[in-house]
């Protein structure tokens, strides 16, 4: 079985070094993770199942403190 490990950008406020980004592929490493892909977050509609409303009620309730940050992008 391969173990892999996807990061896409709503690590942007929180992976904002280059340490960082390594601690969370050797984290991935230890846990047996074949490999990391790490990719840009693309956010667009506006319809209840699109992509940008669905990310946008991820961070409401999991974290309402980044909301306004990503908002101003």
């Amino acid at each position: 079985m391969i173990k892999k490990l996807h990061s896409w950008e709503f690590y942007r406020y929180n992976l904002d070094s280059w340490e960082q980004i390594d601690k969370m592929v050797m984290t991935a490493k230890q846990y047996g993770a074949d490999f990391v892909f790490i990719g840009a977050l693309t956010l667009f509609g506006n319809g209840d199942a699109d992509c940008k409303t669905l990310y946008y009620k991820f961070l409401e309730k999991h974290y309402p403190e980044l909301v306004p940050k990503y908002k101003g992008l």
